[in-house]
């Protein structure tokens, strides 16, 4: 008893400093393989908070994966909290699986809040719109989804999770389609797009033109597919630099590249229609085509002449 302490500081010295936490690995692993020890506790689930061992790291991912299954949220939060402290974690591979059993915890606590919350919270499409874009709104699942699926794309061995990640993609279709359910049924009865909100072929006559009119420097980035919660990351990534802002706008129907691109162009607010041409639908603004890159860059360099300037990244 009178060594617990002095051989427990020396120990989390080890772990917690870079340049010896090398040697506590070896060491640990060492010892492991000599004395057997998965073997000897295979069936042992209280290993105390410590992971002085590799296996003990391993076995509280199973419990992790176990009190998910059995919805024991707290229980799966308190070993997620302690193994961030967990030497364990500092090897690549299992950072990486640590990694996306947190993003599937915080998935997992989003849903169940905005699955209980949305049933009262919107009806019309306008109200609907408000409650995804406001702050901590319904945008948060979207988000965690897609952190969660980028976690596991990363991940090189996440075997270990496949029953909480299959978990997670059933849980985000099935709060998705009751939602998504409700809004088509609100824009069949109200049409799109919801009275008051900014329309897609505003965006640069509301905020291109007039700072190029005061010759004010602009860079216009036109993405595709960055959608709203993409679009407050993106904000936040920036806004080191300085101000940032963010605003909801409609997208235009349908929400295909060409009429999403055309959208944002000059004067397509009242000018974007779309017509066919053989079998295909293709946006044009008032008579010329607007369908590809080359298409864009044309409209642009007619109506801004040289300051248009055309790269290959």
């Amino acid at each position: 008893e009178p060594y617990r302490e002095p051989i427990y500081a020396i120990a989390e010295r080890l772990r917690d400093t870079a340049s010896y936490r090398e040697c506590y690995v070896d060491l640990a692993m060492q010892i492991e393989r000599e004395l057997e020890l998965p073997v000897h506790f295979a069936r042992i689930t209280v290993l105390g908070q410590r992971d002085t061992f590799a296996f003990e790291e391993r076995q509280h991912l199973v419990a992790f994966t176990e009190a998910i299954e059995k919805d024991q949220r707290e229980a799966a939060h308190e070993i997620i909290l302690v193994r961030t402290k967990s030497v364990w974690r500092h090897e690549p591979e299992r950072a990486q699986i640590w990694k996306v059993a947190e993003r599937c915890m915080a998935f997992l606590n989003v849903a169940d809040r905005i699955g209980q919350q949305w049933t009262t919270e919107a009806r019309s499409v306008g109200e609907m719109v408000a409650a995804y874009a406001r702050e901590g709104g319904w945008s948060e699942l979207d988000r965690h989804q897609r952190l969660m699926e980028q976690s596991i794309a990363e991940c090189t061995a996440c075997e270990q999770l496949e029953n909480v990640i299959t978990r997670c993609r059933a849980r985000y279709r099935e709060v998705i389609d009751v939602i998504q359910k409700r809004f088509l049924k609100a824009v069949e009865e109200t049409a799109w797009p919801p009275e008051g909100v900014l329309r897609h072929s505003q965006v640069f006559d509301r905020f291109i033109a007039p700072a190029l009119a005061a010759r004010e420097r602009v860079a216009y980035v036109l993405a595709d597919s960055l959608r709203f919660e993409m679009g407050q990351d993106l904000a936040g990534a920036l806004s080191s630099l300085g101000e940032t802002d963010v605003q909801l706008v409609a997208a235009s129907l349908p929400t295909v590249t060409s009429v999403g691109m055309a959208a944002l162009m000059p004067g397509a607010d009242g000018a974007l229609t779309l017509r066919e041409v053989g079998e295909e639908l293709i946006p044009h603004l008032g008579g010329q085509r607007v369908n590809i890159v080359a298409d864009r860059t044309k409209i642009l360099t007619e109506r801004l002449g040289d300051r248009i300037v055309d790269i290959e990244i």
